[in-house]
């Protein structure tokens, strides 16, 4: 009867573990722009071949992609409860546009080879200068990764 006690209560206990661990959280980490537009691209980590502790970015534009913006509110998660504010698709070179999309705030999703990589955007007009759509990548890394990059000017 002791066996079953102790055997019962690790499995509550077990149990209770996994109802109270934390709920994967979605990136609070929003990209500031003025405007949500910009390249789409791969980015592939290759061995340098001269140092090979050292790695290559190599980038191939993604044209083949369906792009999406989902209202945000709060910390709510991407995108069940949201709704599509506007969708566009890259050009053969990768780069995009939401044309008219207010301020605010966004889920940006692309959904490329049927797979949905999301970054959190604040879409607004600020006194600083911001990266200008042919300086800002949206890189879907080797890796899983999806961030958004900038270019300095002239590169």
């Amino acid at each position: 009867m002791l066996k079953i006690e102790t055997a019962l209560i690790v499995v509550l206990a077990a149990a209770s573990w996994t109802l109270a661990a934390p709920a994967p959280q979605e990136s609070d980490e929003w990209e500031l722009v003025a405007k949500l537009c910009g390249k789409l691209e791969y980015v592939d980590h290759v061995p340098d071949k001269n140092n090979p502790i050292l790695y290559l970015e190599k980038r191939r534009p993604i044209a083949d992609a369906k792009l999406l913006a989902y209202e945000r509110s709060g910390n709510s998660p991407c995108c069940r409860n949201s709704q599509v504010i506007a969708e566009t698709k890259p050009n053969k070179s990768g780069e995009f546009e939401f044309k008219g999309l207010p301020y605010g705030n966004y889920w940006f999703v692309a959904v490329v080879d049927q797979k949905q990589h999301t970054i959190p955007v604040l879409v607004r007009r600020t006194q600083e200068k911001l990266a200008v759509c042919s300086q800002m990548s949206f890189a879907v890394e080797d890796t899983g990764k999806f961030a958004l990059r900038i270019r300095a000017p002239g590169r």
